[in-house]
């Protein structure tokens, strides 16, 4: 029997995180609907009972690029055919005498869809390397389409993630989440290649916006510091794979908080951060170890192709 680490249980419950995420924002703009979900629950499982339901509805979603296999998601039958009416041009409401015909199944599944191909985008950015899923398939008590895999019903471990869903004051209720001990095993392969980035900006503001950027471009982000003097010491407690350093702070510069962690780790790889017109302080920065520079405001795909650039 193979069993999952309640460490990578997390690394999972985090990336599902994200997708789901971003796959909520994309449910939110096809609804016209405001689309919410928490920070979901992570359980490590030998079985799921919620499979065999009859008010649950079963999507397949399969890896065909980046990752081998498919994971689940379970959604009740009532939230999709909410979705179903509200893709179809109604209010949402009143779904009760609806049934699972070929065209609500359609527009449930043009809708999963949609969510998928933000998961993968989203799984692609967070693995960096390109992650494709196949069309979905659905299963319900009215029609089934699918076997279900064989890893999440023959005693191995699964992960299971819970999310509360709501989209508007239509839907509040669960959103499941399965991956399989496969999925699980090459998602934490990649994850475990992943850089550690300390932010170093004064701005608690600029310092949120570009760990939205790095989070979302799949980086760890290590530790945070306000100014350069919590630079050094962090840098020195948490070790991390890259800095990024704003110029301008008070109590000590970034421009002398990098000279300082160069002198302490010649290896320090640091990009500083530098608002326009700070041109002569960004070469002297470069002069004194800094591998690149990114501009304010942050353009979310510069800062990305530095990143990537200097850690090679």
């Amino acid at each position: 029997m193979q069993n999952i680490s309640r460490e990578n249980a997390d690394i999972i419950g985090e990336v599902a995180n994200i997708c789901i995420g971003n796959a909520a924002t994309t449910l939110s703009m096809i609804l016209q609907k405001p689309t919410n979900i928490t920070t979901p629950i992570v359980e490590v499982l030998k079985k799921e009972d919620a499979l065999d339901h009859d008010d649950r509805i079963l999507i397949k979603v399969p890896y065909t690029k980046g990752l081998d296999g498919t994971n689940l998601l379970i959604i009740k039958l009532n939230d999709a055919l909410v979705i179903a009416n509200l893709m179809m041009g109604g209010n949402g409401s009143n779904v009760s005498d609806m049934t699972l015909d070929e065209i609500t199944l359609s527009a449930i599944s043009e809708a999963m869809n949609q969510m998928c191909g933000t998961i993968a985008t989203s799984m692609s950015s967070l693995l960096n390397e390109p992650t494709d899923i196949g069309f979905p398939l659905i299963n319900s008590s009215y029609q089934k389409t699918f076997d279900i895999p064989d890893e999440l019903c023959n005693g191995t471990d699964i992960v299971k993630v819970t999310f509360r869903l709501t989209v508007g004051d239509l839907i509040d209720s669960d959103l499941l989440q399965l991956y399989p001990i496969s999925i699980v095993k090459q998602i934490i392969r990649r994850f475990n290649n992943m850089a550690r980035i300390l932010i170093v900006d004064d701005a608690a503001f600029m310092r949120m916006m570009l760990k939205d950027i790095l989070t979302k471009g799949g980086f760890e982000i290590a530790g945070e510091a306000a100014d350069g003097n919590e630079a050094v010491a962090k840098y020195n407690e948490l070790k991390p794979d890259l800095v990024t350093l704003d110029i301008t702070m008070p109590n000590k510069d970034g421009i002398q908080a990098l000279k300082e962690i160069k002198a302490a780790d010649p290896n320090a790889t640091c990009v500083m951060c530098s608002a326009m017109g700070q041109q002569s302080m960004v070469i002297d920065a470069i002069q004194s170890g800094a591998k690149d520079f990114i501009v304010k405001p942050f353009q979310a795909d510069r800062v990305i192709e530095s990143i990537r650039k200097v850690l090679g």
